[in-house]
């Protein structure tokens, strides 16, 4: 019974990961391989068996399944009759995640011209899975724990007080609970609240290596009968170098890597990857992930060459160079750029100003625009 119910929530996982995927996502069935994964699903089912409604925290890195691992403790729990799976992403902008999470009243500030429910609205009877909470901005993390522990909230521009009304709530974080607290971006009294309902560790490719011939294998079968060749193979120097690789990405990077190759060697007439092949689909990968890197590094260089006071700041306080004038002169410098920097996003509202800033009144704004 207890598998049945696991496979079942398995497959009805994969099903809504199909219907919400785009045409250009491949989406792979989840496998379940190697002794430490499966413990993590048994232990994941005791888990919503047990002790239902409590939260969950997902520890693993970039790329083990985390968010797979939700969506089926949604699905086996039985939310999905009562509830949607809704996820909120906490490496977005901290006015975005607030907005999102919270939801506002139209006209609350520029651009809000209809009411936004808010994601915790919609997660109501289902499961609110809360990913990245490791890249979460300064202060919202606190805030939403606090929601939270407190159990009530308001939609931005409105008084009227909401709860929280039976909400599945599962963290992500790619690395320990422990080191949030450690690093001071979660309250340790926090920490015990959200710990109270189970942690799961996801283990890495490199401590399940058994999953990586089973998922390397499917992806180039499903891959080559996408592309007419069916029964794809890999041989023998190109299984040496899969199996022994780390595979710093997990599952998501082995994936992408073996469809790459399979594409490839698809176009190249053939119907078996090579080791050259899987060279140069992790040549390819990286390239992606550098121009990724170089992408953001150039748009947070934009931003630092338009707010000089900002970038002597960073300078200043990664010691790179010395404070290059007198400190009350850099606060006033660099409280000019925020302005300057809210008004660019929000428009030139005192209240929208107030709070996208946030620690500020929109009367104080009101006095700065005056003076600008």
């Amino acid at each position: 019974e207890r598998n049945r119910r696991l496979l079942e929530a398995v497959g009805a996982a994969y099903e809504f990961r199909k219907a919400e995927a785009t045409s250009d996502d491949a989406v792979e069935p989840i496998v379940v391989v190697g002794n430490r994964l499966q413990a993590v699903y048994d232990e994941m089912f005791d888990l919503v068996w047990n002790r239902g409604g409590a939260p969950i925290v997902l520890e693993g890195e970039t790329g083990t399944g985390k968010g797979e691992l939700a969506l089926i403790s949604h699905f086996l729990s039985g939310r999905n009759r009562t509830g949607a799976f809704v996820t909120v992403d906490f490496q977005d902008p901290s006015e975005l995640i607030q907005d999102k999470l919270y939801g506002h009243k139209k006209g609350a500030f520029t651009g809000a011209v209809s009411d936004a429910k808010g994601l915790l609205a919609e997660a109501e009877g289902g499961t609110l899975f809360l990913d990245e909470i490791d890249k979460a901005p300064a202060g919202v993390l606190d805030k939403f724990l606090l929601t939270f522990d407190r159990g009530t909230y308001r939609r931005h521009g409105e008084s009227v007080v909401k709860r929280m009304n039976d909400v599945q709530l599962i963290f992500a974080s790619s690395t320990s609970i422990q080191r949030l607290v450690d690093d001071g971006k979660m309250r340790k009294d926090m920490m015990y609240r959200i710990l109270r309902g189970g942690r799961l560790v996801v283990p890495s490719l490199r401590e399940n290596r058994a999953l990586i011939q089973v998922l390397a294998r499917r992806v180039a079968e499903r891959t080559g009968a996408e592309w007419g060749t069916p029964h794809f193979g890999i041989d023998r120097d190109a299984w040496d170098l899969i199996l022994n690789r780390d595979w710093e990405g997990n599952a998501r990077e082995l994936e992408k890597v073996i469809r790459f190759a399979v594409r490839r060697s698809v176009r190249r007439g053939s119907a078996v990857v090579t080791r050259a092949s899987i060279v140069e689909a992790i040549a390819d990968h990286e390239q992606q992930m550098d121009r990724n890197i170089h992408g953001r590094t150039t748009r947070l260089e934009a931003v630092l060459g338009r707010y000089p006071a900002l970038r002597e700041t960073i300078d200043y306080l990664t010691g790179t160079t010395a404070l290059g004038r007198r400190e009350p002169d850099l606060r006033a410098a660099l409280r000019d750029e925020m302005l300057e920097h809210a008004i660019d996003v929000v428009g030139d509202s005192s209240t929208a100003i107030a709070n996208f800033l946030g620690g500020v009144t929109p009367s104080s704004v009101h006095e700065r625009l005056e003076v600008r």
